[in-house]
């Protein structure tokens, strides 16, 4: 696999068939949630990363703090940020969801929410998304992976300790996703 650019739109996939497709954002109660599309092949919306660090220039390296973005947040209110974020704690379903809404760049402990991580797994083209940010040295974040919380159409992106999602990534124009 091509290392990923900075900058560069991508589609974030499961790495196994019938697991649901791609990235979208969906709007729901005011809040603007990432979530997976319940369907392989389902239309998708790329996302775009930024590293913490622009001396790294434009190649993400695995286990390096960046934000991630959709590239267009056509499923929700204009005005939010593209930014994705962990929110805080819902206590009715006892989740860390991700949502847009985050700030980009600017790392530091007022942005901590704001940075994932992208980490190899066993297998060639296989990763997950983690929530380990390090750009506060003030607070100690526990590592918690990217997974899938609800069923049936609204599959919300959110912290799980023991089951990330697996995934692979596409470069906008190469694949056969389309983009709302």
């Amino acid at each position: 696999m091509e290392p990923l650019v900075a900058g560069t739109p991508y589609f974030i996939v499961p790495v196994r068939s019938n697991n649901g497709g791609g990235f979208l954002s969906y709007e729901a109660n005011e809040t603007c949630y990432a979530v997976q599309q319940p369907i392989d092949d389902s239309a998708s919306q790329a996302v775009i990363f930024k590293h913490d660090k622009s001396e790294d220039g434009d190649w993400l390296a695995a286990s390096k703090d960046l934000n991630i973005k959709f590239e267009d947040i056509s499923g929700c209110d204009d005005s939010s940020s593209s930014v994705l974020q962990v929110a805080n704690y819902d206590e009715a379903t006892g989740q860390h969801f991700v949502t847009a809404g985050g700030v980009e760049g600017k790392p530091g402990c007022g942005t901590i929410e704001n940075w994932f991580r992208i980490e190899k797994v066993d297998g060639e083209y296989s990763y997950k998304l983690v929530y380990c940010p390090s750009v506060c040295d003030l607070v100690n974040v526990p590592c918690r992976g990217v997974g899938v919380f609800g069923h049936g159409a609204f599959l919300r992106l959110a912290l799980s300790d023991d089951s990330p999602l697996l995934v692979r990534f596409h470069k906008e124009k190469s694949c056969g996703f389309k983009m709302f």
